[in-house]
């Protein structure tokens, strides 16, 4: 391990103390007040961040790997990326994705083009003054969209909430936008089965004013049969935060730093029983953590594939498993496998190489350079 590596670990060892020292503070302050009056965009999480944490200790896992979640704040009126009218209507304008993603060879991978809601849908709005509720789910007054029916589908709607998908079975988000402004999450899944979120546009608005934190994320880490295809996620701290199920196909991009929070493109923090992570554009402009990050958090990191994504940034684009707070000797079942690493931010893929705690008995091959002056040569582990 090169001395750079060794000062990065141990300034990421002493930030996740005093992230720890900072949660707790926060965990004194809401079990004594946690009623919040939250803004448009809000998610249930922090009105209820105490009784979670009492519960399940979720919330106290999450802001001990990442920083405590913003406060909420005044949240700008919702701009979508798209016209919303208030029918289904054959067409519309074309989205209009900002980026700032550098020019990257994606060719043959997910892009703008080709991931997220189509862009001539029409989206009906949720929300006051729109559409409130629909089989299997409600819009929530305090600032959410609750889904808790089974055999659920959310299509074509423009939501500018956090979706909040409880103990459901059977859910697909297809063709949506939806616009986590000042929202812990945009989607997040609790005690679910089988949830699809397939062809949406999953973003915050730019900047710090009212950062979305997660993209796409088991606040427990105990749902099953996700699949998450062909979205377009961006502007988040962390866009997907999932330890199992099927990743493919997905662009994310512009990932957003506003405090002390880490930034992984595609999070797994615990023990996977099954997870595929394939053919996915994981850029993340950043000069810190991943743009795929494996941690054994709250558990040996297990059964992952990741394969034919094209990956650039982070400290490293890739980490395989054997960092994290109970730390892992082993990653029984991981296979990385045919990655192409980006040098379109860093001459070395991340700041400071394409990969780090990658366990010597995974099943490593194909992985090659995307581009620069050894594109299409071999990286070894």
């Amino acid at each position: 391990m090169s001395s750079h590596r060794k000062t990065r670990t141990t300034s990421k060892t002493r930030k996740r103390l005093s992230l720890a020292v900072a949660a707790a503070a926060v965990m004194v302050a809401a079990t004594t007040a946690f009623a919040l009056t939250l803004t448009p965009g809000a998610s249930p999480g922090r009105t209820a961040a105490s009784q979670e944490l009492a519960a399940h200790g979720t919330w106290w896992r999450h802001a001990h790997r990442h920083g405590a979640p913003p406060s909420p704040s005044s949240s700008p009126t919702p701009s979508p990326s798209k016209t919303v009218r208030a029918d289904p209507s054959p067409s519309s304008p074309p989205s209009t994705k900002a980026s700032t993603a550098p020019t990257v060879d994606a060719t043959g991978f997910p892009g703008a083009s080709d991931t997220g809601a189509p862009a001539r849908t029409a989206l009906t709005a949720v929300g006051p003054g729109g559409l409130t509720r629909g089989p299997g789910w409600a819009y929530d007054p305090r600032g959410w969209v609750e889904v808790t029916g089974s055999s659920v589908t959310l299509q074509d709607l423009y939501i500018p909430f956090n979706v909040n998908i409880v103990s459901a079975t059977n859910v697909t988000l297809k063709d949506d936008e939806i616009y986590g402004i000042g929202a812990e999450w945009g989607v997040s899944l609790r005690h679910d089965k089988n949830v699809t979120i397939e062809s949406d546009s999953i973003h915050g608005p730019a900047g710090c004013a009212a950062q979305m934190y997660e993209g796409i994320s088991d606040i427990y880490g105990d749902s099953t049969g996700t699949q998450i295809i062909g979205n377009d996620i961006w502007d988040a701290a962390g866009p997907v935060s999932v330890g199992n199920g099927l990743i493919k196909g997905n662009y994310i991009h512009d990932l957003t730093v506003c405090g002390s929070e880490h930034n992984d493109g595609i999070g797994v923090n615990a023990g996977s029983t099954s997870l595929v992570i394939d053919h996915n554009t994981v850029l993340d402009p950043l000069d810190q953590t991943c743009a795929i990050c494996l941690f054994s958090d709250f558990g040996q990191v297990q059964n992952v594939t990741i394969e034919n994504n094209l990956l650039a940034g982070g400290d490293y684009a890739l980490y395989g498993g054997l960092s994290g707070n109970e730390g892992a000797s082993s990653t029984p079942g991981v296979t990385i496998t045919g990655n192409e690493f980006s040098t379109v931010y860093y001459p070395d893929g991340g700041t400071f190489g394409p990969d780090a705690h990658v366990w010597s008995g995974d099943a490593w091959s194909g992985n090659t350079w995307a581009d620069g002056p050894h594109a299409g040569q071999a990286i070894s582990n």
